[in-house]
């Protein structure tokens, strides 16, 4: 049963998965980057003591399953996302954001692998991860909200159009039967407004003064 309670209790628990896959990419940044940031003074004991200690982990210590492993979080993360009924989305710009945003997250690993500078490789390194990671993060969470509306069902149909509405006539003595009409599944159909008795409630209105 979808409630507002689980929705934001949904909500809470996604983003505390992404917030955790970004801080796993900082940690991974700050890992396979060492060299430069220590040449640039930003290390300090304490962070390199923390390190230390979860670097047993594959997690942290292999660039391939730390990569993986982000990018798990970061799909598992975009599972709260709730399309709109009237959004449009391109399958194609689906398919570019996560395919180019693969390419770059695990394609930058080959940076580890050439004969550069440790500085100009670290700043291309975490250009071309981060930059990965969002375009990965953009286009899980389209894919996430284009399958949440093709699977949601809706009285009010794809096409926003109506709602099923009383087509039989229900009158009686006193009753008010207005005819009218309705688009419903592609379709122009007959209905009726009927009021079985005006007499159970009536509304006036008016403006300050009026009699």
């Amino acid at each position: 049963m979808n409630t507002g309670e689980n929705e934001q209790g949904l909500r809470q628990a996604t983003d505390l998965i992404r917030k955790a896959s970004i801080i796993l990419l900082g940690t991974h940044c700050y890992l396979f980057c060492y060299g430069a940031f220590h040449q640039l003074g930003l290390t300090a004991e304490i962070s390199d003591k923390l390190l230390a200690g979860f670097s047993k982990h594959a997690v942290i210590n292999n660039i391939h399953i730390s990569k993986l492993f982000i990018l798990v979080l970061l799909s598992l993360s975009v599972l709260g996302n709730k399309g709109k009924k009237d959004e449009k989305i391109n399958k194609g710009s689906v398919v570019a954001l996560l395919i180019g945003g693969c390419t770059l997250f695990f394609g930058s690993t080959l940076i580890t692998y050439l004969t550069i500078p440790v500085l100009p490789a670290a700043v291309w390194y975490i250009l071309f991860t981060i930059t990965g990671f969002l375009l990965a993060l953009s286009g899980a969470a389209r894919l996430s909200r284009l399958v949440k509306i093709r699977l949601r069902k809706d009285i009010f149909n794809l096409e926003n159009e109506s709602f099923p509405q009383d087509e039989k006539l229900r009158d009686n003595e006193f009753s008010i039967n207005i005819p009218a009409t309705f688009r419903w599944k592609g379709k122009i159909r007959r209905s009726f407004i009927n009021v079985i008795n005006p007499f159970r409630a009536l509304l006036i209105t008016g403006v300050p003064g009026s009699r």
